[in-house]
């Protein structure tokens, strides 16, 4: 039903529940800006690493890739965790332990006590994003969740930023402790705040949702046994073909932009602190806009032809590093850089929501945890480790055009399977959004 066609009455009711939407989504949006901040600072806090304890390429890889092991393995548990206490409790629980991890990498003096801050951060983080994705599925129209979620994409990004040439130069005023002291507090107040105003959708606080009240099917929001969900999951050819292109994407942004590209900016290119991380903050910009644009995008394009752009924007980004490295300067690595952040929004919000179209909202949890557990465990942590067993202990160039190379081929995989993958429900899930 239209919009147009709705009585003055629904069309009161659905405005109240847009107004409290907002009020609700505003704090999990938030979360997950700082959250984003706090994952990325790793491979700002890498590179310092290198000049204030001498670590070694493998013990880079190991402080970036602890958290991505963690946040990988948490994340399955994570979104059916997330489908049966829902968004609220799972957010409040997740953001303590990542405020003690801030606090470990505030106060600690030694390499492995960083490295339990930084797993804790991990565990923690691995039920923001599920969560964020749960209340929307709630408060939003179905229509209107991969717009919504690239916008929260985009506004995330302000994270990358923060912990890029800013956290550059706290970490140059203040030192690292005072600084992570500072996200810390920060973090803390995120927690209650999460605990004090975050509702799973409008049927908790006595509203319908404006599914419901436009005249769409009633959606199912709590899994009844979500652990029979994911055995229904897991055996969908579909599902995993997803699950692949997800985690080409998820090594490339985690492992050449996110763990590894301070290190590649600076110590591989030469390039100053400042400079290095100016180049990931016009990856993040270019992240920013696209995320924004990407609801207007939508209405032009189809969810798989908007990937496709995603796959072609890396393809081309990546083989400038692997073929130019030692002759594109700072012109030449913005660009690319650039081309993967216009990417990456693309990408991670176009994705899921053609997992969401393939599950229906039930299952909505637990796709993303299954999702990201298998991206970040492949995509993230494993190709993470692999970069440090490839770049030399002079971190050359060369080894990181060889490094590179292989996302190269890992993006090629995806891009075969992403031929195959049909952007609509899954037969065998298909009447779950019938079942009130």
């Amino acid at each position: 039903m239209s919009t147009n066609e709705l009585s003055g009455d629904i069309k009161q009711q659905v405005h109240k529940v847009q107004q409290r939407g907002w009020l609700i989504l505003t704090p999990a949006v938030i979360s997950y800006l700082v959250f984003v901040l706090v994952r990325t600072a790793g491979g700002t806090l890498a590179s310092g690493l290198i000049d204030e304890l001498g670590i070694t390429p493998s013990q880079v890889a190991m402080f970036t890739s602890i958290f991505t092991y963690v946040y990988a393995f948490a994340n399955l548990p994570a979104g059916v965790v997330t489908d049966i206490l829902g968004a609220r409790w799972t957010m409040s629980i997740s953001y303590s332990l990542i405020a003690i991890g801030c606090l470990f990498l505030a106060f600690s003096n030694t390499f492995n006590m960083l490295l339990v801050g930084r797993a804790l951060m991990g565990l923690g983080g691995s039920a923001v994003y599920a969560g964020l994705c749960k209340t929307a599925v709630g408060w939003k129209r179905s229509r209107d969740y991969a717009g919504f979620t690239g916008q929260a994409m985009a506004i995330s990004k302000i994270g990358t930023l923060l912990a890029a040439t800013p956290l550059v130069l706290a970490v140059k005023a203040i030192g690292r402790k005072d600084s992570m002291l500072y996200i810390s507090i920060a973090v803390i107040a995120i927690t209650i705040a999460l605990f004090l105003l975050i509702r799973d959708n409008p049927e908790s606080v006595g509203m319908k949702s404006i599914d419901e009240l436009e005249g769409n099917e009633k959606r199912v929001l709590k899994a009844q046994n979500p652990l029979k969900g994911v055995g229904k999951l897991i055996i969908q050819p579909q599902v995993w073909l997803v699950v692949l292109v997800s985690v080409t994407f998820n090594s490339a942004i985690n492992t050449v932009v996110t763990n590894w590209g301070q290190t590649m900016l600076k110590q591989g290119a030469g390039f100053a602190p400042t400079v290095a991380a100016n180049i990931i903050m016009i990856n993040t910009i270019c992240g920013i806009i696209t995320g924004f644009l990407l609801a207007f995008i939508l209405k032009k394009l189809s969810l798989k032809q908007v990937t496709y752009i995603s796959f072609t924007l890396f393809g081309i980004a990546l083989a400038m590093l692997t073929f130019f490295f030692t002759k594109l300067g700072v012109t030449g690595f913005s660009i690319a850089y650039a081309m993967m952040g216009l990417g990456a929004s693309f990408e991670i919000s176009s994705l899921f929501a053609i997992a969401r179209n393939m599950v229906t909202s039930k299952n909505n949890g637990t796709v993303v945890g299954l999702l990201n557990f298998i991206a970040w465990l492949l995509g993230a942590s494993v190709s993470t480790t692999i970069w440090g067993k490839i770049i030399d202990s002079t971190y050359s160039s060369g080894s990181f055009q060889k490094a590179v190379l292989m996302q190269l081929i890992i993006l090629a995989v995806g891009f075969v399977c992403f031929l195959f993958v049909k952007d609509k429900t899954i037969p065998a899930l298909a009447d779950e959004q019938k079942q009130a």
